[in-house]
């Protein structure tokens, strides 16, 4: 399985930010084939609330074309998402993606529409600082 040049920074980000990476890849059986999601997480939020639980699948959008790495990502997305739903449902989808792709594609009103139609939720890191700048839910 090939890891996304971010692959270890963002799981280094996950656990910095509370979460507690429980598979690395995630794999989920019980389908004709494996499906590989670069991660799966949890975090307990209080004694008093269960705990969330997320898979995260890290786009680096360092190919030529941002707009093709976009197709890519919603195509994976999509695939992810109809496979959790049958296997881990109380699983939330997330694509992980750098601030740079964010700041020149996504902020785009008819990529944002797509993201908002399909429910797409993401988590917006900066490799630069080494941070996750933010989650939309």
């Amino acid at each position: 399985m090939f890891k996304d040049i971010y692959h270890n920074l963002v799981k280094i980000l996950l656990e910095q930010d509370g979460w507690v990476v429980t598979h690395d890849p995630l794999t989920i059986r019980g389908l004709t084939r494996k499906i590989h999601i670069d991660f799966a997480a949890e975090k307990i939020i209080t004694a008093e609330r269960e705990g969330s639980k997320i898979a995260v699948e890290v786009k680096s959008f360092l190919g030529p074309s941002l707009l093709n790495d976009f197709y890519d990502a919603i195509g994976k997305y999509e695939l992810y998402w109809d496979a959790l739903n049958q296997n881990d449902p109380s699983r939330i989808l997330f694509i992980a993606l750098p601030i740079g792709a964010y700041d020149e594609l996504v902020l785009e009103p008819f990529i944002q529409n797509t993201l908002r139609r399909l429910g797409i939720k993401l988590l917006i890191f900066n490799p630069e600082l080494e941070k996750i700048e933010l989650w939309i839910p």
